[in-house]
């Protein structure tokens, strides 16, 4: 039994050392591959050579401004005291109103709905219908846009299925092995 636990510990750690997801390049004039570049983290590589990582939910590619808040927060629910994470985008027609706390450095807005969201300074994106088409990143620090002409290649975290497939396999293949030779090599194969 030690056998098999400590095979299924090892192939739990392999798996989240190797992990299932990988980066994987995107095309940039394919504007359906840009659509939910925003739920995925991204690796900007530049022209110049500089490389950018921004995590998910911190970058959006803006193609028709409009006015709305993007991020990462909790949304708390009118009638249940509990949260759940938010991400996404909230429409300036859906605000009620918003305040920024600086003693918690939290934004928060209530929605017309009457839920409320919360976002920590850094986590979230302001957008006007005069902001820029193009990629946006922010962090803590700064809102940043990138001019796609100066973007040598962009890449996102996707689900690649042929390691998540492999690994699956072969996990299932060592189990089974180690659980034939323990049922069968403590009182040997032919006892």
């Amino acid at each position: 039994m030690k056998k098999s636990l400590s095979i299924i510990l090892i192939l739990s750690l392999l798996l989240n050392i190797t992990g299932c997801y990988s980066f994987q390049q995107i095309s940039v004039d394919d504007r359906s591959e840009m659509i939910d570049i925003e739920s995925k983290d991204v690796k900007i590589t530049l022209v110049n050579g500089d490389i950018i990582h921004s995590e998910a939910f911190h970058h959006i590619y803006i193609t028709n401004p409009s006015e709305f808040i993007f991020g990462s927060g909790r949304k708390f629910l009118k009638n249940a005291k509990l949260s759940e994470p938010y991400n996404g985008k909230i429409f300036l027609s859906e605000i009620d109103s918003s305040a920024f706390d600086k003693s918690k450095r939290v934004y928060t807005i209530w929605l017309k709905s009457k839920d409320k969201v919360t976002f920590p300074k850094g986590d979230y994106f302001i957008a006007t219908d005069q902001t820029e088409k193009g990629f946006w990143y922010w962090d803590m620090n700064q809102t940043n846009k990138i001019d796609l002409n100066d973007v040598s290649m962009i890449e996102a975290d996707k689900l690649n299925t042929i390691t998540t497939a492999l690994l699956a396999t072969s996990g299932i293949i060592i189990i089974g092995i180690a659980l034939i030779v323990e049922a069968f090599g403590e009182n040997g194969f032919m006892n």
